[in-house]
């Protein structure tokens, strides 16, 4: 199944960005030498353009005209591009934690946003009622194989550029991105290299499943990390997961702020609290215990929409930093 679904995406015509990928060093001082894989400079300032692009794409070649999907902010966003770039209507809800400028970026790019519930999975509901008229398809922000095999175009896109990583930090939500690396990987015959999957505390459904065993549901999302606002994990990505060489961390949103902030200092990139969890494994000295024992490790840098100075000044006074 999962060949099939790679040569229908692997005969689509690419629309997302082929990123670089650049040694940082920097981040190179936490040990291992450091190389940032940039999907932060995707069209819709995130990784998610990868999977949603070809998923709507597969939608207008079926007759979709209109696409409907939720998100905390940065999938709402590539749904909103999508339809932007294929000339299809797009709506999107989202819920009430997700910040105004991802509002008001989706507007921008001529999508309806629509704010609805106090979580991811409140907004996913409505937005599944809605996608029940003609000629709408419903896109999920990270529960798709589609999606997960345009994700795995990253590794596609490492093994062209080269080095090969000893692991590969990154961060998860709902788990796609990690999904679709893991994909990428074992297609691309590297099962040795293995995934750091980064969550922030308040946020962490993938590590509580992978405690418990199976699935488990958090009774609420608590940290800043809005886009990894997904109280439980899509089966699919824990079930990969659990296949593959994964290994799960746990950060704290103090951490994530301070590498924020170090990394806009050090690459002059702006980069949300989500994305920048990862990155703490590099910069806090703490964290850096998870990542001494590599030669070469690969961060996804996997989005910056999400972030402003006003937020940034926000984040600095909560946290004392």
């Amino acid at each position: 199944k999962l060949q099939f679904l790679y040569f229908i995406v692997a005969n689509m015509e690419p629309l997302h960005v082929k990123t670089p990928y650049q040694k940082s060093d920097v981040l190179s001082k936490c040990g291992p030498e450091v190389y940032m894989k940039l999907d932060l400079l995707q069209a819709s300032g995130s990784f998610k353009d990868r999977g949603m692009l070809r998923l709507c794409q597969e939608h207008k070649k079926n007759g979709v005209t209109k696409l409907v999907s939720s998100s905390g902010g940065n999938a709402g966003l590539a749904v909103a591009y999508s339809g932007k770039r294929l000339g299809l209507k797009a709506h999107v809800v989202v819920p009430t934690t997700t910040k105004r400028i991802m509002v008001e970026k989706i507007i921008a790019m001529g999508a309806t946003a629509q704010i609805h519930g106090e979580n991811w999975n409140a907004a996913d509901e409505l937005a599944r009622k809605l996608a029940t008229e003609p000629g709408t398809a419903y896109c999920h922000p990270f529960d798709h194989p589609m999606v997960w095999t345009g994700h795995s175009s990253i590794i596609d896109e490492i093994k062209e550029q080269g080095p090969k990583p000893d692991a590969i930090i990154c961060a998860v939500g709902g788990g796609g991105l990690m999904a679709g690396l893991l994909e990428g990987l074992k297609r691309n015959g590297w099962d040795d290299v293995e995934v750091l999957a980064v969550e922030a505390k308040g946020a962490e459904s993938l590590h509580k499943a992978m405690e418990a065993g199976k699935l488990v549901a958090l009774p609420a999302i608590t940290s800043i990390c809005t886009s990894m606002g997904a109280l439980k994990v899509a089966e699919g990505c824990f079930e990969r997961a659990k296949e593959g060489k994964v290994s799960s961390v746990v950060v704290e949103d103090k951490q994530a702020v301070a590498a924020l902030l170090s990394f806009a200092d050090d690459h002059r990139m702006l980069v949300e609290p989500s994305c920048a969890a990862s990155l703490s494994l590099c910069y806090d000295a703490d964290l850096r215990e998870h990542v001494k024992k590599y030669n070469t490790i690969a961060v996804i840098v996997c989005g910056g929409s999400a972030c402003t100075m006003e937020l940034i000044q926000k984040w600095k006074t909560d946290f004392d930093l």
